[in-house]
């Protein structure tokens, strides 16, 4: 991944911008990752990226109710 910039999303929250390396496509990271974090980015969560990988796709696993939030049952 290449980091590009730190920019300011539509509500004003501090995002990391970043290319990714296997399909060339620009993601932004919110909340903004620290310098020293970056590294551990290892591809953007577009499907179809070679880079994909379902176990890192937090929204999969909301979408298909494999993560329990808490609360009642």
């Amino acid at each position: 991944m290449s980091h590009i910039e730190e920019s300011v999303n539509e509500l004003g929250t501090p995002v990391s911008v970043f290319k990714c390396d296997a399909c060339g496509d620009t993601f932004t990271v919110c909340p903004a990752v620290p310098e020293e974090k970056r590294g551990e980015w290892t591809g953007c969560l577009a499907e179809e990226c070679p880079s994909y990988e379902p176990t890192r796709d937090a929204d999969l696993y909301l979408g298909l109710g494999m993560l329990h939030l808490g609360g009642r049952e």
